[in-house]
């Protein structure tokens, strides 16, 4: 069921996408897809279900919009380090964002394992503020 519920949704954006991408074709340079599939320590699912139920349909979704001359930006927040080399082998170009506190997604360690093969945007910390944003003189009312 869970499969077939996946699957529903991939032709659903396969089908979505096509109409889009006649109507913009030309005026593109990229798209963004994407699921978060990290939390701050790690994967929300093991790599093998990643591999099995979600990377299937994705390697449907960047084929297409490849055939359309477009890269791939792939969204997904959290510590994905296990599964960068299967998006790179599935064929994203960019991976957004670089979640750099959680769990081996720091910037110099994603450069030293993948500066080759793909390319990584954002970074910017979301989670955390300095001591002098929370101190309350400073605090909104």
């Amino acid at each position: 069921m869970f499969q077939a519920v996946i699957d529903r949704i991939v032709d659903f954006y396969l089908e979505a996408n096509e109409i889009f991408f006649k109507a913009t074709q030309g005026k593109l340079h990229a798209v963004l897809i994407g699921n978060d599939l990290g939390s701050q320590c790690g994967l929300m699912v093991d790599p093998d279900s990643i591999r099995q139920f979600v990377l299937p349909g994705t390697r449907k979704l960047i084929a297409q919009a490849k055939s359309y001359g477009l890269k791939m930006i792939h969204h997904s927040c959290g510590s994905i380090f296990d599964i960068i080399p299967d998006l790179i082998e599935a064929g994203v170009d960019v991976i957004h964002p670089i979640q750099a506190l959680a769990a081996n997604m720091e910037p110099g360690r994603l450069h030293d394992h993948f500066s080759h093969q793909i390319s990584f945007c954002g970074g910017v910390d979301a989670q955390q503020c300095s001591k002098k944003c929370i101190e309350p003189e400073n605090q909104a009312l």
